[in-house]
């Protein structure tokens, strides 16, 4: 992508509201998985076949019926099968990354680096996509392969893997997201609506990774300003107006926005941007409006207007790091209720 292309579409994110200058960055970004391992460990792990994933991917519609509420099975279980492969791949690498960075095992890491590589040689996913769907796909297999890169890229093992072209491949994937999320919000502003929701948050996690990965300012700097438009979005209660509008899934999106929000201050903040006290603590009001809801129901749907739909298994892995940050013994109730760290999307073990 070309150098005044990215400034164009990431002024975008500068219509809405008045940010905060973001610093100009050299692109010597500090990794949160940069520390050393004794890697004198390696293990006789035989590393697992990579599938082929192909270049293009195309989903026709989404995942809701009509209502908006209701999942479509049918429509979930063909996405299940049209993205099974990469999504099996990205489980590996999460896998094999974490392995790496509990036990310090080279091979486990190699084993990653490996999945990777052959993925960027296949050019998975940098093809045509065609379906807004699999745009969302894409947006989330990028955001946890370039963490699982975050977390093996500093294993000095090179010989064997081209680090460069996994870079050069993650840096197109960003880059298409991005136009592909700008062009959606500067359609939404034309008709009026300035506003963005989760997905931005998820499309800037993705950006803000590969980022840190390749050194790329631009990827970091519209990372930052998506995380300010959308926090600049907070009410005073701490509730994101997009995700009201989601109706009984309310609640859902809100968990689902915080992942990646939470994450992307986390990132920021090692790099000397501390975006916790953005917008009057706009995020420590919105991740305690979102759990005072699970307590209290009543909260968000006198906001929605619309009594909240259980879903299962929600996640809150991002919880343990930030209640190190804020403790708060409402923090510890739902992580003993949810105690899963991992998670797909974010590369497995959020540290």
């Amino acid at each position: 992508m070309q150098r005044n292309h990215i400034k164009s579409i990431f002024h975008i994110f500068f219509l809405a509201a008045p940010i905060l200058h973001t610093p100009a960055f050299s692109g010597d970004f500090i990794n949160p998985w940069e520390q050393s391992h004794d890697t004198k460990l390696r293990s006789e792990l035989i590393c697992p076949p990579v599938q082929y994933v192909s270049p293009n991917l195309s989903i026709n519609g989404g995942v809701y019926l009509k209502d908006g509420i209701t999942r479509d099975k049918d429509k979930d279980k063909e996405i299940s099968n049209l993205t099974r492969s990469i999504r099996e791949s990205a489980t590996q690498a999460a896998n094999l990354a974490d392995e790496y960075q509990s036990t310090g095992d080279a091979r486990a890491a190699y084993c990653a680096q490996k999945i990777l590589l052959t993925l960027s040689q296949n050019k998975s996913l940098s093809g045509p996509i065609n379906g807004y769907q699999a745009y969302f796909v894409k947006t989330w297999m990028l955001s946890s392969l370039s963490a699982s890169w975050l977390k093996v890229m500093s294993l000095n093992d090179t010989n064997r893997i081209d680090a460069n072209l996994i870079n050069s491949w993650l840096t197109e994937l960003a880059g298409d997201i991005i136009m592909r999320f700008n062009r959606s919000r500067e359609s939404n502003i034309k008709k009026g609506d300035t506003s963005i929701a989760n997905m931005y948050y998820w499309a800037a996690l993705a950006a803000i990774n590969t980022a840190i990965a390749t050194g790329n300012n631009e990827y970091f700097d519209w990372a930052i300003g998506v995380f300010r438009s959308g926090l600049d979005q907070a009410d005073e209660d701490g509730f994101l107006p997009p995700e009201l509008k989601r109706k009984a899934l309310a609640q859902h999106y809100h968990v689902f926005a915080l992942i990646p929000l939470i994450l992307i201050a986390d990132r920021a903040q090692i790099n000397g941007i501390d975006l916790y006290q953005y917008n009057n603590h706009a995020l420590n009001r919105i991740v305690n409006a979102t759990i005072d809801s699970y307590f209290d129901p009543t909260l968000i749907e006198k906001k929605s207007g619309y009594k909240q739909r259980s879903v299962p298994r929600p996640y809150f892995g991002w919880l343990y790091n930030y209640s190190k940050k804020f403790p708060n013994e409402k923090y510890d109730a739902i992580l003993s209720e949810y105690p899963e760290r991992r998670f797909l999307y974010i590369g497995g073990s959020p540290t």
